[in-house]
């Protein structure tokens, strides 16, 4: 509830239809128990007609928490609001810039003509939209499509609110509860607490016999915790409930009451659990889970008073889909449009993420500011992008090429065999540099490059990278991509020559001067041996084999 650029008070909007009041009060005891609550808010409730200022709450005491059991169902307002939006436009008119607001319902905003102005108002006010559906069943898209879009363009959230049966919950996550008199066990009341958090993992968990119908859920991370003296089986989460499917259901949810307890639990991350059961070569070599590049057709150039577009390339590298959420900042530039907010992403696939930054017309020449993508799926990851601003008919030139050095780390001599090369590891330290225009962009091929120091695009400093694989691939194609196009390329092979260690140097050089002794020795020996046989050959009879023996008389036989 609190904003991310706080101005107090901060206005929370109230919708008091007696369909889903009853939801709004849970929900609102459950923010407002323990006095977690800080800032001072101001108290608004909406009916169908009229929109009223009934509150304002400065001290967070125990009223606090009750204090939506006092508002009328039809409270007379001072301002006419026939739409939910002119309630929120009511809101936005009592709050100061860099405020927030709040809101709960569980119907459609309404009003698409005077969604705009109400946008454009928050933006020009920096007050940011979040918002939680409040109806028993999940909202379908024409109702929520607006609330998303105020969230969305203002750095908000928009959440759903709905209600689960435990026990139900339970036998669909085939999960049995522990008799109570067990040392860790549960209660009787089969109290499961589910934070689910991150993005989807394995392994998938079949449900038990019970079921009704055949189907499987795929957890996020679930912890089992024991909670004493809880009555009610049911369980409060926040959840998207578009994520669902027929036969196989996916949750993507957060217990509300896990927020607001201080209870000490151990997560069973099975991310965690999926890396520790890799190899160490496994994981040296794995690609990243999530990877973010800015893409070739982005220009790291503005103009004072223009809006720039920053396009991110995201890719999922892991073997499951997985829904991303994304959020861009900037700490001296404005984001004004981001799209999508967040997306499903299929294993292997990429997804373009548009970041569009309003770049103030009091910038100069020396202007350069940063702007960060912060991607949620298995990790979060976060790219940043430098924007350097220039004044029209300012230009940057650049014909030089990025600067890429390299040194190994250790070499695959005597294990390139198919049998043992998988077993053996080699790995490069790359260096690269464009100092000129800046490095933009660093790619390789096969993929798994990664930055082992702070890569912002556009840098002109010296960044290191490293590359490592089994010796069964033996190369790498490097590239390197400045902000004009210049590009330079290096193959990088293990089995080169200039990747020996010094022993194995030494044991070459040895090797060859001693067949080079072998060689020049054979060498002397033929010389020596022909010399031999000439000399031989040019010698008289009689120095060579010794006298003549005496002639014999011919005998004639009859």
């Amino acid at each position: 509830m609190s904003p991310k650029i706080p101005n107090e008070p901060i206005a929370v909007v109230i919708d008091t239809a007696d369909r889903f009041y009853e939801n709004v009060k849970r929900l609102w005891r459950i923010v407002m128990a323990g006095n977690k609550v800080q800032e001072n808010l101001l108290l608004f409730a909406y009916n169908d007609t009229d929109c009223k200022l009934v509150r304002t709450l400065y001290d967070h005491n125990g009223d606090a928490a009750e204090a939506l059991t006092r508002i009328p169902l039809s409270a007379p307002g001072s301002e006419g609001a026939e739409r939910m939006l002119e309630c929120v436009n009511f809101a936005l008119k009592m709050v100061q810039p860099d405020s927030s607001i709040l809101l709960f319902t569980g119907r459609k905003l309404g009003n698409g003509t005077f969604l705009e102005s109400t946008v454009t108002g928050m933006m020009s006010k920096r007050c940011e939209f979040n918002g939680i559906w409040c109806a028993d069943k999940p909202g379908r898209v024409e109702e929520i499509n607006d609330y998303e879009a105020i969230a969305h363009r203002t750095n908000g959230h928009f959440l759903q609110f709905t209600k689960f049966d435990l026990d139900q919950l339970v036998t669909g996550l085939g999960t049995e509860p522990y008799p109570k008199n067990r040392p860790q066990g549960s209660t009787e009341s089969n109290d499961l607490d589910l934070d689910i958090n991150g993005a989807i993992l394995p392994p998938e968990i079949t449900t038990g016999s019970t079921a009704t119908s055949p189907w499987t859920s795929v957890l996020r991370a679930a912890t089992i915790i024991n909670e004493k003296g809880a009555g009610d089986e049911s369980a409060d989460l926040l959840y998207d409930p578009r994520i669902n499917r027929t036969k196989t259901r996916v949750y993507s949810a957060r217990m509300a009451t896990a927020e607001d307890k201080a209870e000490p639990r151990e997560a069973l991350e099975l991310e965690d659990m999926r890396v520790a059961s890799l190899t160490a070569i496994e994981q040296a070599t794995r690609l990243e889970t999530t990877t973010v590049e800015i893409t070739a057709e982005t220009s790291l150039v503005g103009r004072p008073g223009s809006v720039s577009r920053l396009i991110f390339r995201v890719t999922n590298n892991y073997p499951l889909t997985i829904r991303h959420y994304f959020q861009a900042k900037s700490t001296s530039l404005n984001v004004v449009y981001l799209q999508p907010r967040n997306s499903w992403i299929e294993s292997g696939q990429s997804l373009s993420v548009v970041a569009d930054v309003l770049v103030p017309s009091s910038s100069t020449d020396s202007t350069t500011g940063t702007v960060s993508l912060v991607v949620q799926g298995i990790d979060t990851v976060e790219k940043s992008t430098y924007l350097y601003v220039r004044q029209t008919g300012s230009t940057i030139s650049d014909t030089n090429k990025p600067t890429i050095t390299h040194s190994f780390n250790n070499n695959c001599a005597g294990k390139l065999e198919s049998g043992t090369c998988a077993n053996s590891l080699w790995s490069v330290d790359v260096t690269i540099q464009d100092s000129d225009s800046g490095l933009q962009r660093i790619t390789s091929s096969p993929k798994g490059i990664r930055a082992t120091t702070s890569f912002v695009s556009g840098t002109k400093s010296t960044t290191r990278f490293q590359y490592a694989a089994t010796c069964c691939q033996t190369s790498v194609v490097v590239t390197a991509y400045d902000l004009l196009g210049n590009s330079n390329s290096r193959t990088i092979d293990v089995t080169a020559w200039d990747n020996l260690s010094e022993s194995q140097i030494a044991a070459i050089v040895l090797g060859a001067f001693l067949l080079l002794l072998i060689i020049v020795a054979i060498v002397l020996v033929i010389i020596c041996c022909i010399r031999r046989r000439k000399k031989s050959q040019d010698l008289p009879y009689t120095q060579r084999y010794g006298s003549r023996p005496p002639a014999r008389a011919e005998r004639t036989s009859f």
